[in-house]
């Protein structure tokens, strides 16, 4: 077992021993990441195994890379160094899905493996995905890797394909084309996106207006991220309000209001658009379906870098 190898030193490993390697995508506060590494182990003799925790700062491109935070992620590769397969979790299932991809076995090489941007062929999907690291690898030598990205874009758009192409262009002096990229990246505007890619998403509306300051962005401000209501009645609706907030210095776009259940309604617009300062009121209906303790959650979605969603939770008591 390895520990924080870098790709092309693990690649490098592989090769020399003519064996797959896995890259496994962990994190240190994560039980089933423990376990997986404890059953990687009957492995090693078929594979190279490197564990690769992306918490570290120097990690997270691999889970931009993949478009996922999620953990343990074992992604499996051809003694040469071709992506086969990205499997997810640690239970049963995964391990005979991860055994069977590094005996070149493709039946279940995406086990669990969804991200936003994959189709119904994740097979093709993992092909491009080896062409965008083999690119990202060969940008970090300082190789120009422009043609081969505008090949791969047109098979998968996908924020981190796109944010390469944009830093292709930065490092090799084409500012325009730099500023063209740079606004089709942010318009991936899906929450998990602006959290994923955040400093990419930054270095991008720096490129396109220098004088950008994150700090002084649109900023939501609630009153309490808990309500409270108690002596609710079963079947009976009870209204509640929300006061939201911009404590920001520029425009903030809340783009939808969603609930954990249909037990609470939003009874105003899921949309708002708020200036400095401003705020605007949402009225909702609880509905306890059942009697004692009842937890449920607003969820407000917005543009906001690096925090795109905050979330109210809503403790009722029903008799």
């Amino acid at each position: 077992m390895n520990y924080g190898l870098s790709f092309d030193e693990v690649k490098a490993l592989a090769q020399k021993e003519n064996r797959p390697f896995c890259i496994v995508l962990s994190k240190g506060d994560c039980p089933p990441c423990a376990i997986l590494h404890d059953e990687l182990q009957r492995f090693k003799r078929k594979a190279v195994i490197n564990i690769i925790n992306t918490s570290s700062p120097g990690n997270r491109w691999y889970e931009q890379w993949v478009g996922t935070v999620t953990s343990p992620l074992t992604c499996i590769f051809s003694a040469s160094g071709e992506l086969m397969a990205i499997v997810t979790g640690a239970t049963g299932k995964s391990l005979e899905c991860i055994e069977q991809s590094i005996d070149g076995q493709p039946a279940c090489s995406d086990f669990m493996f969804r991200t936003a941007f994959t189709s119904g062929d994740n097979m093709q999907t993992f092909k491009t995905m080896d062409k965008i690291l083999n690119a990202r690898q060969a940008m970090q030598k300082g190789e120009d890797m422009g043609n081969s990205l505008e090949q791969i874009l047109s098979e998968l758009q996908y924020p981190y394909a796109v944010y390469l192409q944009y830093a292709n262009s930065k490092k090799q002096g084409k500012e325009e084309e730099a500023i063209y990229y740079a606004k089709q990246l942010l318009t991936f505007n899906q929450p998990q996106y602006l959290v994923l890619y955040k400093d990419m998403y930054i270095e991008a509306k720096k490129t396109i207006d220098p004088g950008f300051d994150p700090a002084l962005e649109g900023k939501l401000q609630i009153e309490s991220d808990k309500i409270e209501l108690n002596d609710c009645k079963v079947n009976v609706a009870k209204p509640f309000r929300v006061k939201l907030t911009n404590a920001g210095k520029k425009e903030l776009k809340i783009s939808d209001i969603t609930v954990s259940c249909t037990c609470v309604k939003i009874t105003g617009d899921k949309q708002h658009v708020l200036m400095p300062s401003e705020s605007v009121e949402v009225d909702f209906m609880f509905t306890a379906d059942y009697k004692g303790d009842i937890t449920r959650h607003i969820n407000i979605v917005t543009d906001v870098i690096g925090e795109p969603m905050t979330q109210i939770t809503i403790l009722a008591k029903a008799n």
